[in-house]
């Protein structure tokens, strides 16, 4: 108001040529409101969704192509929130196809396109999966696709037997792990596991890392990423597979978003490599085959 004053008081035309722009840069800024953030607002509280990818056309299924993966978001109800497509180029996805690099974008909106951007996923070319791997591990990081601040990343431990995925936040510290639930000594992977979802089912299993939680930490899992039964004609006739991803409990949007990242990875290394043929990718990975 005091500012309001001042510039009133210009009487001169040389005063006004002065106080007109500031006057007007004045009222403009107190009239603009700071712009929400988007992906916070749309991802909040979403900690049970659906991911499913999307089928090919006839044509590239039969041939066998492998085209750019796309997914719809919904929420267990079958409501379509996000749509999720991969960019990269074909070469690329034929010559190197589940260890590819490309960039994905999750959109708001079911549809593939007019969406707003929300979170960008970027994975590296790294070396296929394995046991006692030194170097080159899996990854992929989470942007948020506004203001490019990175949301956090999945990467690809050193393990021995079953494969583990670690969870990191915002800064690079490690926050949890994910992997399929274990027995004789995290050796084996279980095939009895009570909570694993059920028949048909695969469950990849998120648990806190005791460095970072302490003594809060559980050893029972807080959040899994669940392959699910498509159906006998979506199973046997494309390579399109659904997931039912449960975050932890309180889970920020930043930790939603890496989940959902998360679960693109898993489905590229170890079931789109297991499906596109006899490369057996994906039981050197160490996922079990009566599991899938």
């Amino acid at each position: 108001k005091g500012a309001w004053i001042n510039l009133h008081g210009c009487h001169s035309e040389e005063q006004k040529e002065v106080c007109v722009p500031l006057l007007r840069t004045f009222a403009r800024s107190n009239m603009q409101s700071p712009e929400p953030n988007m992906m916070a607002r749309e991802l909040v509280g979403r900690t049970e969704l659906v991911v499913k990818q999307l089928r090919k056309g006839c044509l590239q299924e039969c041939l066998g192509c492998e085209a750019k993966s796309e997914f719809a978001v919904t929420d267990p109800s079958g409501t379509r929130l996000f749509y999720l497509s991969e960019k990269s180029s074909c070469l690329i996805r034929l010559c190197c196809a589940s260890i590819r690099p490309w960039m994905t974008t999750l959109t708001l909106g079911g549809e593939a396109a007019g969406g707003e951007p929300l979170v960008i996923y970027e994975r590296p070319f790294r070396c296929h999966p394995g046991p006692m791997k030194c170097c080159c591990y899996q990854q992929l990081s989470a942007k948020d696709a506004r203001t490019g601040a990175v949301l956090g990343s999945v990467v690809e431990t050193l393990y021995c037997c079953v494969p583990q995925m670690a969870v990191l936040d915002a800064a690079g510290v490690r926050t949890h792990f994910i992997h399929q639930p274990t027995c004789c000594a995290g050796m084996c992977v279980s095939m009895f596991d009570i909570n694993g979802g059920g028949c048909c089912k695969v469950p990849f299993k998120m648990y806190p890392d005791p460095a970072y939680w302490g003594a809060s930490a559980s050893p029972e899992p807080v959040g899994k990423i669940v392959k699910v039964w498509g159906g006998w004609s979506r199973e046997i006739l494309t390579d399109a597979d659904t997931f039912a991803m449960s975050a932890p409990a309180g889970a920020s949007s930043e930790q939603i978003a890496v989940m959902v990242g998360a679960t693109l990875l898993i489905n590229e290394l170890f079931f789109e490599s297991y499906q596109a043929g006899n490369t057996g990718e994906g039981r050197e990975a160490g996922v079990s085959n009566s599991m899938l």
